[in-house]
């Protein structure tokens, strides 16, 4: 257990050091010290210390964000949007009680949708209707009980994604019950 923590400072130790030389080109010193755990530092830990040589840090960009079809959005950002989208309703943090599971969403857009695009609508992420719509309203079916993000995405004619609007969080709760004592 202890090896695994003395390791772990190291790597974070050498990790911190290692954006430093790339940022500032400081220098690094590798020493042992007398328990046998090696030690990093930008001070050279004796007279004469040579510092080491370390390897580039790798860099890695963002990954493009995956379509409703399951392929990899290739297409640059479009500026100014191609459209817009907005969740109208449900407001954000709105609770529904009730049984029928059902939730109805309406979008704003900036424009019309051009010809031949089309709307999806997201719940936690993953679009409940199978084919893109032209609907500014829908219903969403069979919506358990709990916290959900509610979204739509806007797609052209290849499944591609162009839009997306911002995620609202809506709550389904059970329906609330009054009792009453008869006199």
């Amino acid at each position: 257990m202890k090896a695994l923590f003395v390791n772990l400072c190291v790597g974070y130790l050498l990790s911190g050091l290692l954006a430093a030389t790339t940022v500032g080109a400081a220098e690094v010193y590798r020493y042992v010290g007398p328990n046998g755990v090696v030690h990093y530092t930008d001070k050279p830990p004796t007279q004469g210390a040579k510092p080491v040589e370390l390897p580039p840090i790798q860099v890695v960009g963002p990954t493009p964000r995956p379509t409703p079809s399951g392929t990899v959005n290739a297409l640059p950002e479009l500026d100014p949007p191609l459209v817009e989208l907005s969740i109208a309703s449900p407001v954000p943090e709105q609770t529904f009680r009730g049984d029928d599971r059902r939730l109805s969403v309406r979008v704003q857009t900036n424009r019309p949708l051009p010809e031949g695009y089309g709307l999806l609508y997201m719940l936690d992420g993953s679009p409940q209707n199978r084919t893109a719509t032209r609907a500014l309203d829908y219903v969403l079916e069979g919506v358990e009980r709990g916290e959900h993000l509610v979204s739509v995405a806007a797609v052209d004619n290849r499944g591609r994604e162009v839009a997306r609007s911002a995620p609202v969080i809506v709550h389904m709760k059970p329906p609330t019950v009054q009792l009453t004592r008869d006199r």
